[in-house]
């Protein structure tokens, strides 16, 4: 699995004690847990969607841009 995943998940374990508390021990949730729930779903999937435009590529250790430290001739 990888960290992206994992990390989204863990994300989703208050949600998923609210349903299963609403279900299981037949709570009622308060409408500020419900709009946390909801806010938390969106953001995993903000996160989690394919078509999110790619960061910004960090520089090497040398502080130097990749393409200046891959071609030597420069």
């Amino acid at each position: 699995m990888r960290a992206e995943v994992g990390g989204a998940l863990l994300l989703l374990q208050p949600v998923l004690a609210v349903l299963l508390g609403a279900a299981v021990l037949g709570e009622r949730p308060a409408f500020s847990q419900l709009a946390g729930c909801v806010l938390v779903v969106g953001a995993v999937w903000l996160t989690g969607r394919r078509d999110a435009p790619p960061r910004d590529v960090p520089e090497t250790a040398t502080g130097a841009e990749p393409e200046a430290a891959a071609s030597p001739g420069r």
